[in-house]
């Protein structure tokens, strides 16, 4: 994948959801950080701000294609728009 390829599919998809996090009242804001090696992507929030952090390590692994790379984006996305994480009746507590 090249650096091109990274930010157009993060920006796609970022600004996709865009009206969609406002709409929640936050504002949706990525970190493409293609140079950053780490394998790994995540989500933040700092005060309305919506972050997905998406790395340049997982994007240049050679398992990883176009829309498997689309699909972690997405998966990021749903740590924001899920809502609190339940499993059954019980919420999960991570203990």
């Amino acid at each position: 994948m090249t650096e091109q390829d990274f930010n157009r599919i993060v920006n796609t998809i970022i600004n996709l959801y865009k009206p969609i996090v406002a709409a929640k009242g936050a504002v949706l804001k990525s970190n493409n950080l293609w140079t950053d090696s780490t394998v790994n992507a995540s989500a933040q929030q700092v005060g309305s701000n919506w972050i997905v952090n998406m790395y340049g390590g997982l994007a240049r692994r050679a398992e990883v294609t176009p829309d498997g790379f689309a699909m972690v984006v997405c998966h990021e996305l749903g740590h924001h728009l899920g809502g609190f994480p339940f499993y059954g009746d019980n919420i999960v507590t991570g203990k």
